[in-house]
């Protein structure tokens, strides 16, 4: 949840430029989990060379399940808003919006064509138990919010 804004409601907002059904891989807690990643790749080398690239994700949620997970996760009111442009999210955060919202736009075209490469490793295919690593909900649980 970056762009965590209280409103007047109590409520923060997430504001998106899609919607929240939208799929999106989550990785969960980058700093727990990134290092199973990294150590399946060193070790299993012939699964990941001659152009192939790893989707490192331990769960397959939505937009809006994201923000529920940090609702749940916070005990906080989250409101999801989707925003007309990828130019109005760049006015919001200059310079990474328009790419967080194109990005967001193709994942809203693509689905979940987007991870269905066959140059693409998962997960599974290195081996990983995606349940055994932090999850977002978890993940959410373990960062301060005391600031928001």
């Amino acid at each position: 949840m970056t762009n965590a804004v209280k409103s007047s409601s109590g409520k923060y907002i997430q504001l998106q430029v899609v919607p929240p059904t939208v799929p999106i891989l989550s990785i969960g807690d980058t700093s727990k989990n990134l290092g199973t990643f990294a150590l399946a790749i060193l070790n299993q080398p012939e699964k990941t060379l001659n152009g192939k690239y790893v989707v490192a994700y331990v769960s397959k949620t939505t937009t809006g399940g994201l923000l529920e997970s940090w609702n749940k996760a916070t005990g906080r009111s989250g409101l999801y808003v989707q925003i007309s442009s990828s130019k109005d999210y760049d006015s919001l955060w200059p310079g990474a919006g328009e790419e967080m919202g194109g990005m967001m736009k193709f994942w809203e075209e693509a689905g979940e064509k987007s991870w269905s490469s066959e140059d693409l490793v998962h997960p599974h295919e290195l081996g990983i138990n995606t349940e055994a690593l932090m999850g977002d909900e978890e993940a959410f649980r373990s960062y301060d919010w005391s600031n928001l």
